[in-house]
């Protein structure tokens, strides 16, 4: 089941990854240590954007007992 990740929470994603990649920029210790942080955090996010992230359009929804009402998208898929 596939479900849209939120939009503030890819965009919150791209500007982590964005400041990550400009303390890369920076060099020196900075960057060295940006650079630890960021093969330490990739798999991370990419697991969390493939488990943890999409299920969350589901809670507006439900928050407002309304199912079926949100922003969820999800492909009809034929098995």
């Amino acid at each position: 089941m596939d479900f849209k990740i939120p939009e503030p929470l890819k965009a919150e994603h791209a500007e982590l990854h964005a400041e990550l990649v400009d303390a890369m920029r920076a060099g020196g210790h900075t960057g060295d240590a940006a650079e630890k942080v960021a093969k330490l955090l990739h798999p991370h996010f990419v697991r969390e954007e493939e488990i943890a992230l999409p299920p969350l359009c589901l809670l507006a929804p439900l928050a407002n007992r309304r199912p079926g009402h949100g922003r969820c998208s999800r492909p009809n898929r034929q098995t």
